[in-house]
């Protein structure tokens, strides 16, 4: 059944669903004839009443079974309305999980193609108009099908001239609605659409305010936000309109039974040919027919936007995961500890454009290696192989003698972590944001806290650990939440920690407070930096320069002096620098 998710969704919900869905779409059924009944009780009061023979038993008899009549039907619509919506909840939930399970899976090359709000118009917007579609859509719907299949038999048996003269206009609908809702769904699908690209923008213009206010953009991005504001209510107005046709329509062709019936059948309850009660149950039956007949044209328009909505998830559910084994049990190697990384002949391209080519290194364990090279070397792509993030690389990369691929993601993951160069904090407290889903050990947390210098900022937070740093960590400077982010790499104690020029961002104490205890922490260890600065790379075991995507040369501090000519030229200016800034 799980496949049909994709190829027959509405098959697929109600059956995972099956017991609110039935338990519902019965109780639904059971309320329908019961409210169909209700003319046919109050005729035979009517006509008991005109009939002369007036008996106050009969007409209580009569008052306590239409009591009886609406209370069951209170109970029964009460009934459905849970259950259909158990039903139809669930099967959001299950959607949007589905559709983040999805985006959970998903690598570099997904997320630079797509935009943050497009994927959050998808995971809100579109499973919510699925819902609406096979929720409330499909239920009114069936409740208007229903209603059709017990009225009209009804209304036939109360008068079949009448019945056939009164709905003479309805056969015409049929073909009306066919053509409005495959409008409706082409008109939906630009909808949604134009609704992503808002979305879109609106999520970026607020991520981005600060470069806003200071280029002074306002009015520039004003002006685009109205254009495509006014670009999603032309099209919202292009689908309302075509949506409007659909209760006029049903009202008008209902509505012109009653004025037959008010022309035919005034006469013949004048003439005594049919009672009273028949008259008013008739016509009962002819107000409660514009609901289910206007029903079948708002059903079958919700359902045909929840079909629209459904297209764009099922684009997004049809691509091909890059991490597909994150939540799978498959039976992986498992890593005790990493005894070595190793890369043969590792190539990498992003699109067309090569960035790394022909890299051999090989790193063991408990090594202090170091990563520089000129901007655009591929320093950072390289972090990002041995991480094991970026797929579709030529060559082999070895962890403990076994390569990448026999590995689950997940256990990779957990023995090599990485700090990026982009800090990045959740909307939690800095406790949180340091430990994440590690145990808190108190002593480590503080150590480490100190060791990034992040201490004295401590001191001026009234909350300490507990304080909130809002989204992004909105609420600390760049440098705060560079420190927190190294600090988190360095609690998780990995296998192998790679830091992507985390270094460069902090002043010269704290940068030699995290080199000496990275230096000097466990030979368990890898430790992998990337960093411009050549003091920062020291006392590395190994360095490595690129250049080029390729490596230029590998060695320690004094042998790439010798043999390096970027390195030793970086040495020199950046020894220059600092002897400029002793003398100022």
């Amino acid at each position: 059944m799980k496949d049909n998710l994709l190829s027959q969704p509405l098959r697929y919900f109600i059956f995972k669903n099956r017991k609110s869905f039935g338990i519902g779409l019965g109780l639904l059924i059971v309320t329908n004839a019961l409210d169909s009944a209700t003319p046919l009780v109050l005729k035979v009061a009517i006509d008991t009443i005109t009939a002369g023979n007036f008996e106050p038993t009969e007409l209580l008899k009569t008052a306590a079974l239409f009591f009886a009549v609406m209370f069951m039907l209170a109970a029964t619509r009460y009934g459905w309305r849970i259950f259909w919506s158990e039903y139809h909840t669930s099967a959001a939930d299950e959607l949007r999980n589905r559709v983040f399970h999805h985006y959970s899976q998903m690598g570099p090359s997904f997320y630079t193609k797509n935009s943050v709000g497009e994927m959050m118009s998808q995971i809100t917007n579109d499973v919510q108009f699925f819902r609406n579609g096979i929720g409330p859509g499909l239920l009114i719907l069936i409740d208007g099908i229903s209603l059709i299949i017990l009225i009209v038999p009804s209304m036939i048996y109360l008068s079949p001239s009448w019945t056939a003269k009164c709905l003479v206009f309805i056969a015409i609908v049929p073909f009306f609605i066919h053509a409005i809702t495959k409008r409706i769904g082409a008109l939906s699908k630009e909808q949604q659409g134009m609704l992503a690209r808002l979305t879109s923008f609106t999520q970026e213009l607020v991520s981005g305010v600060k470069i806003v206010k200071i280029f002074t953009m306002e009015s520039q991005r004003s002006e685009k936000y109205q254009e495509l504001s006014k670009e999603y209510l032309d099209k919202s107005n292009q689908l309302n309109r075509v949506d409007s046709f659909f209760n006029p329509l049903m009202q008008m062709a209902v509505a012109t039974g009653t004025i037959i019936l008010l022309y035919i059948g005034g006469g013949e309850v004048i003439t005594g040919a049919v009672t009273l009660g028949s008259f008013v149950a008739f016509q009962r039956y002819i107000n409660k027919i514009i609901w289910p007949f206007s029903a079948l044209g708002y059903g079958l328009s919700q359902m045909q936007k929840g079909r629209s909505a459904f297209e764009r998830i099922k684009v997004l559910l049809e691509q091909p995961v890059e991490f597909p084994d994150l939540f799978n049990q498959k039976q992986t190697p498992h890593v005790a500890s990493v005894e070595s990384i190793e890369l043969k002949n590792v190539g990498f391209k992003y699109g067309e454009i090569e960035v790394l080519k022909n890299i051999n290194l090989e790193i063991k364990k408990g090594q202090f290696i170091g990563i520089t090279g000129p901007v655009g070397a591929g320093k950072s792509t390289l972090l990002h192989l041995l991480v094991d993030y970026l797929g579709n690389y030529s060559g082999q990369i070895l962890l403990n003698g076994k390569d990448y691929n026999e590995y689950a993601k997940s256990e990779i993951w957990k023995s090599i972590k990485m700090v990026p160069q982009e800090p990045f904090l959740f909307s939690s407290s800095i406790r949180n944001n340091v430990i994440l889903s590690s145990a808190s050990n108190e002593q480590q947390l503080n150590a480490i806290v100190s060791m990034v210098d992040f201490d004295k900022d401590m001191k001026t937070l009234e909350r300490g650990l507990e304080t909130f740093v809002g989204e992004k960590g909105v609420q600390l400077s760049g440098g705060q939440k560079q420190r927190l982010t190294l600090a988190r790499g360095v609690y998780a104690k990995p296998d192998v920690i790679l830091l992507d020029d985390t270094l460069s961002a902090l002043d010269t104490k704290t940068e030699a407070n995290v080199r000496d205890h990275l230096f000097k922490s466990s030979r368990e260890q890898i430790r992998v930096i990337v960093a411009n600065k050549v003091q920062s790379l020291m006392k590395a075991d190994q360095i490595v320069v690129l250049s080029e995507g390729q490596i230029e040369a590998i060695g320690t501090h004094e042998e790439l002096l010798e043999k390096s000519k970027f390195y030793l030229n970086q040495w020199r200016l950046q020894q220059m620098n600092e002897a400029g800034e002793t003398h100022a």
